[in-house]
């Protein structure tokens, strides 16, 4: 039996590397309770090949916003272009009444946006059960945007807040590094 830290031979260094993080972020997202039981994803283009994809089988437990109307099940390639169209140059893309599609320059920071969102999300129906909410003045709004660098590429693009969640689900069980 392989040890957790060995790669099957097939894989380059840098295609196991995405898909030991990508099992991670699986084990993260169930950590969070974000799994819809086998009905969604989270793909990934393997770094270097603009061809190569890595994206749970169905039918497998994993332990700036626009809009796009929900088409059913994305099962054709059709609708992915739609869906990339609708995007732009957008990197949160909401479905309308089915959820969120991320994009992200990297694993880390697609996982930094969808918890953001996620959060967003939360303290907004939290403060909507209170009553009216205050307004934001846009001028701290803008600057909240200017001051988020832990989201841009240039500065990690949250590579250390996944790092940080990988490290908790790994200590649970570190039997995805296989």
């Amino acid at each position: 039996m392989a040890k957790y830290y060995e790669h099957p031979t097939q894989y380059s260094d840098v295609e196991w590397a995405a898909r030991v993080q990508l099992a991670g972020v699986y084990r993260v997202f169930a950590h969070l309770g974000w799994e819809e039981l086998i009905y969604n994803h989270i793909s990934l283009r393997v770094p270097g090949d603009d061809e190569h994809f890595l994206i749970n089988h169905s039918a497998q437990l994993y332990g700036k916003i626009t809009y796009h109307v929900f088409e059913g099940i994305t099962v054709h390639a059709d609708e992915g272009e739609r869906i990339l169209a609708s995007a732009g140059d957008k990197q949160v893309l909401l479905l309308r009444n089915h959820g969120p599609v991320v994009i992200g320059s990297t694993l880390a920071q697609a996982f930094s946006l969808m918890w953001l969102l996620t959060r967003a999300c939360e303290v907004q129906l939290a403060t909507s059960s209170m009553g009216k909410a205050r307004e934001i003045p846009e001028q701290v709004l803008n600057h909240c945007v200017r001051d988020s660098l832990n989201f841009n590429p240039k500065y990690g693009a949250g590579e250390d807040s996944l790092a940080a969640m990988i490290r908790i689900v790994e200590r649970q069980d570190p039997s995805f590094k296989r």
